[in-house]
């Protein structure tokens, strides 16, 4: 008796799983629509959402995302001690105002702030720029590491 009950699981298993890999199989999905309409003519958007928005915040990278302001010519990561090493000599520590193309660089106790137009950042202190020849030195450190960026301002 076990041996027909056993037999007539097999077969309904057996007639399931062909249903089911019938079923599963891969659709046709040709698009066959013929395309209809036209384009419609452009619309006016409000001055809001035509340019994009400010940016706001610190930033220690700021003067690299602003190339119409300034020029990176290179980047040293490392050490405080080795990162401190690459400053030439003669740099001399810069504060007040500079300006570079369209860029107000502001340099005070609280960070150096690069305005241009609506956006506003700021390089957190302990952040510091110097400057030597035809070159600009950005030089930021946290507890472990440094970051020295060499730039050239634009006119």
């Amino acid at each position: 008796m076990w041996r027909f009950f056993a037999a007539a699981i097999v077969l309904v298993a057996a007639f399931v799983f062909v249903v089911t890999l019938h079923k599963m199989s891969s659709p046709d999905l040709r698009v066959s629509a013929k395309p209809s309409g036209s384009p419609s003519a452009p619309r006016a958007e409000p001055d809001e959402s035509a340019s994009p928005a400010s940016l706001h915040g610190d930033a220690p990278w700021a003067l690299s995302a602003l190339p119409d302001c300034a020029r990176q010519h290179s980047e040293d990561r490392g050490s405080i001690a080795f990162v401190r090493a690459k400053i030439p000599a003669h740099a001399t520590p810069l504060e007040g105002t500079l300006h570079a193309g369209p860029c107000t660089i502001d340099i005070t106790a609280n960070g150096i702030f690069v305005q241009r137009g609506r956006d506003r950042l700021r390089i957190p202190p302990p952040a510091r720029l110097l400057h030597w020849d035809d070159r600009y030195y950005l030089f930021t450190q946290n507890r472990k590491a440094a970051v020295l960026r060499v730039y050239s301002l634009l006119k």
